[in-house]
């Protein structure tokens, strides 16, 4: 759950669930773990049981709940890498949170959201006293209470869970058995294939409608998602496809990250699927081209133009080559890197936003992230307050960076491991320390609007 006023409704919700706890005004303090071994408790607990969401800064009293907020310290001691990193201490298998910070009636609170476990429940490794015992499973009670898992009913629900998670994973165990090959090995290399082929077949199509041609930019931003498990071409129909679109569709910026259009000239069915592409001018002048394709198999393909490239031409209408001798007079193509940071983000959170909506739940997802023209591209900053102190150039054609994770996972660190993946390209453009908090800052900053 990443819309905001979804989030706004958590705060106002008039009562406590399986899926929902209120705690009064804290800091974060790892020094205090009593009170951050209690929010574990419930972290445990909801990861157990159907996941859900721990609000902080809602305070129960005799007469309801009084949602007083944080105070600007408290609020700035929430941070999500710290908060999973002590979590992790605690449970096994590690569970990965995602931290809102949500502002709402002139007030401040922070919200945990927990995923529910991918394939096996998570145990309590660690005592602490009063609060956690290990080996513990803690479950959500029907009484709205973190506890452990006590009843045969609960016990059961847990099982049937369990089962029904890893029944993919054990049929496909049986099958490799039966026909006396490695689990996946040959299946695999034929389901790459297939998406590999759907990909080329993506990027064909935006080469033949390419606009623009005459300006010859080669700056692309480019996203691929696909549901690694399986290759089924006709596993969506067309309108369960439009309708998942619409869903991924969300605007932080101005511009959405997936542009849905009711007009039939910029939104059409395909053969295999349905497909957008958009050209404009934004407000500062710069060229945009936004194109993507979502086929009936689940593959999900977005390319856009970096924005850069026109506002060089712009700035530098005489660059002739690729040379520099320093920053300020690099003749070469650049890249801002707040955009990447925040098409990242967005890349990440439409990915669970689709799949969601698509009911893929239990499906491990692909994320294939691509730069194009990268070749003697400077990092940069559109943002004058935060320019980069040293040089950083890219000295490849492209650059490329692929995660693999649940969905799940994907929810509980849509954050974390967006930073990873900008962290990872900013390496490739010979930045070896790149600045996380501020990538952190700017994402969080981004999903708070």
């Amino acid at each position: 759950m990443s819309n905001s006023q979804e989030l706004i409704n958590l705060i106002l919700h008039p009562y406590e669930s399986k899926e929902l706890d209120f705690k009064g005004p804290m800091a974060w303090n790892g020094n205090d773990k009593k009170a951050c071994c209690e929010i574990v408790k419930d972290i445990l607990a909801m990861a157990n049981t159907k996941g859900g969401f721990v609000v902080i800064g809602v305070e129960d009293t005799k007469s309801g709940f009084n949602r007083i907020g944080l105070t600007p310290e408290q609020n700035a001691s929430f941070q999500s890498e710290e908060i999973n990193r002590f979590v992790q201490r605690y449970a096994e298998p590690p569970i990965n949170t995602t931290l809102s910070k949500i502002p709402y009636d002139g007030k401040s609170f922070v919200i945990i959201s927990i995923p529910q476990f991918s394939s096996i429940p998570h145990i309590c490794k660690i005592d602490y006293p009063g609060v956690l015992t290990k080996p513990t499973l803690y479950v959500r009670t029907d009484n709205n209470e973190s506890a452990p898992i006590a009843t045969t009913s609960d016990f059961h629900a847990l099982i049937e869970s369990s089962i029904s998670k890893r029944e993919q994973s054990i049929l496909t165990a049986i099958r490799s058995i039966i026909k006396g090959y490695e689990p996946d090995k040959d299946q695999n290399q034929t389901i790459n294939e297939q998406y590999t082929n759907q990909i080329s077949f993506a990027i064909t199509a935006f080469e033949e409608k390419k606009p623009l041609k005459e300006k010859n930019y080669i700056g692309y931003r480019e996203v691929t998602f696909y549901p690694v498990s399986s290759f089924d071409n006709k596993r969506f129909e067309i309108p369960k496809l439009k309708g998942a679109i619409k869903q991924a569709s969300i605007n932080f910026k101005g511009w959405p990250f997936v542009f849905v259009s009711g007009d039939q000239k910029e939104l059409y069915v395909i053969q295999d699927g349905i497909e957008s592409l958009v050209t404009f001018t934004d407000f500062n002048g710069n060229d945009r081209i936004d194109f993507w394709r979502l086929y009936t198999s689940g593959l999900f393909y977005h390319r856009s133009l970096m924005w850069e490239e026109s506002d060089d031409r712009k700035r530098r209408p005489k660059m002739i080559d690729l040379n520099y001798v320093h920053s300020k007079e690099h003749k070469g193509p650049t890249m801002d890197f707040v955009a990447l940071t925040f098409y990242v983000a967005e890349a990440v959170n439409s990915l669970v936003l689709l799949y969601t909506a698509l009911g893929m739940d239990e499906e491990p997802i692909t994320a294939r992230f691509r730069v194009t023209g990268t070749d003697n591209r400077l990092l940069t900053s559109s943002d004058t307050s935060r320019e980069l102190s040293m040089v950083y150039i890219a000295k490849i054609p492209e650059i490329v960076e692929e995660k693999t994770y649940s969905l799940n996972e994907w929810k509980a660190g849509i954050v974390d491991l967006s930073v990873d993946v900008i962290k990872s390209i900013c390496i490739k453009f010979n930045w070896d320390n790149p600045s996380v908090s501020v990538f952190r800052k700017d994402i969080e900053k981004l999903f708070s609007r």
